[in-house]
């Protein structure tokens, strides 16, 4: 039985129209010179459609989900009730043909592809069957090469939105004189340490941490995560002061199929609960602090606590999604903004999680990521102030126009930003128990970008990377990835920021060992 045959009715459709779409649109062009052509009207178009089917597909995945489950359950997951249908973490490939297959063979670690073989029978007939459309549609180009190589290729022209020529690898990386000198530029200018006796406290303490958790169960308790920096300058004195804001930002909070669908799991409140124990096992009575907000969205989940003095002068507050995943509308990618206004200023705070992956296809994902995180992350209705306690009703206000993270004093981008350092993994590994972090900053991914002038990052700036890569270490351990794949250490988890008079007290991650990734910290103020 062919894959189409395989797939319901239901799915046929969508496998038809991807594979006449692709053939009349996508086949016939090399990545390259799709991208040499200059037109932003062609690569609109395509991403309109893709964007289209994608958003289509997910409702039609949607109720192929739906229907599965219990009336009585109304898709309150269990833990049981979610394996059953993970179908794969969903990670975002640089491709759609990357994303296809992770969806159904697992997540990029390899480690889901039993628990892929149990999602639902029509899920796993449509991704056969799309993912044969993207194999046989790149066959039909000519020329020689890695068949599956090509496959991606072609799947990033089909999935891709405007990809700039500029930051094509071999321009990225070029050897050229005024590339390396603004490289330096960049290595040279990441914000040093500041004292806090000398950070002088007009504006407000904020602790903001990145960390993916690779779907770990939340701890009992991350008291020891919102301490780390403490431990590593010393006990709390009167020189470091206490956290206004706590900004946490996760990662594949959960990777099941659910979630990548952006229906109801129990992950982010769990999440919420545990870090609520927390700040109250932390700072006892001395300090009390009130959750402003916290947002899921598939994997992606962002927390903000504010104390209670401060969180009574906040004002518009408001919270925004922009999914990124597969296809570009599920949620296993994507950001996830809260801002508000405070002590006279506004302050926006993003926690993304960008494509994955180590090609020059999945690099200008990346790149594109950043671009539409910037350009369509947008607040469309705030709340005037916190409500009272126990109030039920709340009134809220729109933004005329909404308000994009541009138009905010600050601004914190924190997150699994997946950029790499492209070395041999011996290298990267040797460089790094040598301590040669200017070696690794020479070839780090966005470093390159921030060099290139790329405008989603125009004014940001960064601590300087002087601590091991947070990427990738085996589970419970503090060995780098010891797979086979044995992946190159990287930076990939990053705090970053954005606004006048801010100083950066503390940029190190904390050893914490539940997942393959270091949480990272950065208190500014």
């Amino acid at each position: 039985m062919s894959h189409d045959e395989a797939a319901p009715g239901h799915f046929r459709q969508h496998i038809n129209d991807a594979r006449s779409s692709f053939k009349s649109t996508g086949s016939s062009r090399s990545i390259g010179s799709f991208r040499s052509q200059g037109s932003s009207e062609l690569w609109s178009a395509e991403e309109g459609v893709r964007r289209e089917r994608g958003l289509s597909l997910l409702e039609e995945l949607k109720q192929q989900m739906m229907a599965e489950q219990s009336p009585t359950n109304s898709f309150r997951l269990s833990r049981s009730n979610s394996n059953r249908h993970m179908a794969g973490s969903l990670q975002r490939g640089p491709s759609l043909y990357d994303e296809l297959k992770q969806m159904f063979e697992g997540s990029e670690g390899g480690g889901h592809g039993e628990e892929g073989a149990r999602s639902p029978p029509a899920m796993r007939g449509s991704m056969r069957s799309l993912e044969a459309t993207i194999q046989e549609s790149s066959a039909l180009e000519e020329g020689e090469g890695d068949a599956e190589e090509e496959g991606r290729r072609r799947a990033a022209v089909f999935s891709g939105s405007e990809l700039s020529s500029l930051l094509q690898t071999g321009e990225t990386r070029t050897k050229s004189s005024q590339a390396r000198e603004k490289l330096q530029t960049v290595i040279s200018t990441r914000a040093p340490l500041t004292p806090p006796s000398r950070a002088g406290g007009a504006g407000l303490v904020v602790w903001a941490c990145t960390w993916n958790v690779a779907n770990a169960p939340p701890p009992h308790s991350i008291a020891g995560l919102l301490r780390a920096e403490n431990e590593r300058r010393g006990a709390w004195d009167e020189d470091m002061p206490v956290p206004d804001i706590y900004v946490l930002g996760l990662q594949e909070t959960d990777t099941s199929v659910a979630s990548a669908l952006m229906l109801e799991t129990q992950r982010g409140a769990q999440w919420v609960s545990v870090i609520e124990g927390s700040l109250k096992e932390l700072h006892g009575t001395t300090v009390q602090y009130v959750r402003v907000a916290n947002k899921q969205m598939g994997g992606v989940f962002v927390a903000v606590f504010a104390t209670a003095a401060t969180a009574g002068t906040l004002s518009e507050i408001a919270t925004a999604t922009l999914p990124l995943g597969v296809m570009g509308v599920m949620g296993n990618k994507g950001a996830i903004g809260v801002r508000f206004k405070a002590r006279g200023s506004s302050l926006c705070c993003v926690s993304a999680h960008l494509a994955a992956g180590e090609t020059a296809a999945s690099f200008d994902r990346r790149v594109q990521d950043l671009r539409e995180v910037h350009e369509r992350l947008v607040f469309t209705e705030c709340l005037p102030a916190l409500p009272a306690p126990g109030r039920r009703t709340v009134e809220y206000f729109r933004f005329s126009p909404p308000l994009r993270i541009s138009r905010h004093d600050r601004v914190v981008l924190l997150g699994d930003l997946n950029f790499r350092v492209p070395l041999p993994s011996k290298t990267a590994r040797d460089l790094v128990a040598n301590a040669r972090w200017r070696d690794l900053w020479n070839n780090e991914e966005l470093y390159h970008v921030m060099a290139q002038g790329e405008c989603a990052l125009r004014g940001m700036d960064e601590g300087q990377l002087c601590f091991p890569p947070t990427y990738k270490y085996d589970p419970g351990s503090d060995t780098y990835d010891s797979s086979y794949k044995a992946r190159a250490p990287s930076w990939t988890d990053r705090v970053l920021w954005r606004g006048n008079s801010m100083a950066l007290l503390h940029y190190y991650p904390a050893p914490v060992r539940l997942s393959d990734h270091r949480p990272l910290i950065a208190v500014l103020w």
